[in-house]
């Protein structure tokens, strides 16, 4: 490497690598980023990107290996003294204080005082600022606390707070996960003039035409090791997955033809305070895609449906039987079950045990005269880990342990050995990679083969369009199109999504 490339380096790790008990994150990596580029990191869940970038931000230390800042070795204790070398941090997982408001979130740590007292009329104006700054015209309450907020205004909170410290290096793990399309171009505009200022970006996202659209060079990991470093210009789609996974996919999205039978699920008329008149039905051995922009009522209505929000109006045949469901345990009783987005505080217990978590909602099935037959549970435990591929030290791992992929199989996984008949995943593949995708795409086939239905929440348009047989489109609570064939494009269900209402 010449000298005038190497005055372009900003970080450099060298030989990293990282233990935990009986498991070897990271194993001898090599890593280096430049001023005013933006590089993009990227791999399987499990591969050890996010304890690279742990690392990175003083999170984690490693067990062996060097760290360079601009030519000086470091080493960072905690995230703080990270901080003060100019490093921001954008975690895939919310990092922030639900009970406190955007603006306590966003200067957290940098707060401006008066005799102990926040003052916060100025650090309003100083949000505003930025938000006028990065070009963002959101209309957030910012004195709201943001546990109310919807996930995209949470996530652009937390990016604020990361550019309000001015730094070097900016780390964006999967930022754009809840955002509209609209503010990821916002986001990535935002990047690009960061970039000409000279800041050093680490971008990591499972969506590679991201990863393409706006990055310089990208780096792969596989099984904690690097595989190889190339610019983005001399790879190709094909060549990062083979590179990701070690094997070919013959295809992204596996979707099998099966047979449309009866209906199982017909919803008509359905109404809440923000949804109107929802009509739509499901049938034996079919996918149903939902789409549609954030905040356009997709989630509610899957709640809904499911027990967890009220109705207030409208019918739920299920079978051709119509159904009162007012609960969960009524919904999980009639065979609908719901794989949640936000799996962390929905669809999985971090705190329980991976077979606790695969049991749960299923221990009637293991109990002889309220007596729970463990040697029963902990075969199907372990079945399930085996069929959907659940990379875990073991059975008895605390959920909160495992990668974000796994947390999603561990989702998927208790629904799959009872009595359901009506399956609604909800952005079922976010924030996950591309071979455990794969592995789920494959677990949706055999539910349709059993002659199960499926709804499909997802804003990924390829793979809603791919897997679905019907997609309808919703916009402010309600639903504005259907659409089916095999003819389906991006561009029909953005129209329709994006397409505003004759008043």
């Amino acid at each position: 490497m010449n000298n005038k490339t190497d005055k372009k380096i900003i970080l450099e790790m060298r030989a990293i690598t990282k233990d935990f008990p009986g498991v070897r994150a990271l194993d001898n990596v090599n890593f280096d980023l430049r001023k005013g580029e933006i590089h993009g990191l990227v791999g399987e869940n499990g591969a050890g990107k996010t304890t690279l970038l742990k690392i990175i931000d003083g999170a984690l230390q490693p067990t062996r290996g060097e760290v360079f800042l601009e030519g000086e070795k470091v080493f960072f204790n905690n995230p703080r003294e990270a901080i003060d070398w100019g490093i921001g941090t954008v975690h895939q997982e919310m990092n922030i204080i639900p009970y406190f408001n955007a603006i306590e979130n966003i200067f957290l740590g940098r707060e401006l005082t008066k005799f102990n007292f926040i003052k916060f009329r100025e650090l309003e104006v100083k949000t505003r600022d930025l938000l006028r700054d990065v070009g963002l015209s959101v209309d957030i309450d910012l004195y709201q606390e943001v546990k109310y907020l919807g996930a995209a205004e949470r996530k652009i909170i937390e990016i604020l707070r990361a550019i309000n410290l001015q730094p070097k290096i900016l780390i964006l793990d999967e930022p754009t996960a809840s955002l509209t399309i609209e503010e990821v171009k916002i986001l990535f505009n935002l990047l690009k003039k960061f970039k000409k200022k000279g800041i050093a970006i680490i971008f990591v996202s499972h969506h590679l035409d991201e990863v393409f659209e706006i990055t310089d060079r990208i780096t792969v990991l596989r099984n904690g090791k690097k595989v190889g470093t190339a610019p983005t210009s001399s790879v190709n789609k094909t060549d990062l997955i083979r590179m990701m996974i070690n094997r070919d996919i013959k295809s992204q999205y596996p979707k099998q033809k099966i047979p449309i039978g009866k209906p199982l699920l017909e919803v008509k008329g359905l109404s809440t305070d923000f949804l109107d008149d929802i009509n739509f039905e499901v049938r034996e051995g079919e996918v149903v895609g939902f789409a549609g922009m954030v905040g356009s009522g997709r989630t509610e209505l899957m709640e809904t449906i499911f027990g967890a929000k009220e109705k207030r109006s409208g019918e739920i045949y299920l079978n051709g039987q119509k159904v009162e469901i007012r609960s969960v345990k009524e919904a999980i009783k009639n065979g609908l079950y719901l794989v949640p987005e936000e799996r962390r505080e929905k669809g999985i217990i971090e705190s329980f045990s991976v077979k606790e978590n695969l049991t749960l909602s299923h221990l009637d099935d293991f109990c002889n005269f309220n007596f729970i037959n463990f040697d029963k549970e902990e075969k199907k435990a372990r079945e399930i880990v085996q069929k959907l591929n659940i990379e875990t030290p073991s059975i008895y791992t605390e959920a909160k342990n495992l990668s974000g992929g796994n947390k999603q199989k561990l989702s998927f996984g208790k629904w799959s050995f009872g009595k359901g008949k009506i399956f609604i995943f909800d952005e079922p593949t976010e924030g996950i990679d591309v071979g455990s995708k794969v592995e789920i795409y494959k677990f949706m086939n055999k539910l349709v083969k059993e002659k199960a239905g499926i709804i499909l929440v997802s804003s990924d348009l390829p793979e809603l369009i791919a897997l679905s047989d019907r997609i309808y489109i919703m916009r402010e609570g309600r639903i504005v199109d259907v659409l089916s064939g095999e003819n389906i494009t991006q561009e029909q269900v953005l129209e329709s999504a994006f397409r505003v209402e004759n008043k």
